[in-house]
């Protein structure tokens, strides 16, 4: 007797121009995914200073700096996966 596995259900994408609640998740929409979509949505709201201080156009590493909170952070691409890539505060130098 063989079991048919039914396909994974494809979790549903949240259009870019919707406004993203941060307090409760859309309906259908995976945790992970409502997550991201509220960074993205932060990120295109704010207006982050970027500067590639690496060698690479893309695969590279980045200074962010926030202008509103005066933060800078420590940004590495390297690759197509979350787990490849990190962001970190960066101490503030005087």
């Amino acid at each position: 007797m063989s079991t048919k596995i039914s396909p994974k259900k494809k979790p549903a994408k949240i259009a870019r121009e919707t406004k993203i609640s941060r307090v409760q998740a859309p309906k259908d929409v995976a945790t992970d995914d409502w997550q991201r979509a509220l960074r993205r949505q932060f990120g295109r709201e704010q207006s982050f200073g970027l500067e590639n201080v690496g060698t690479d156009t893309f695969f590279s590493e980045f200074r962010v700096s926030n202008p509103q909170s005066k933060s800078i952070y420590r940004v590495a691409i390297r690759g197509r996966n979350p787990t490849d890539n990190f962001c970190a505060p960066k101490a503030l130098t005087s």
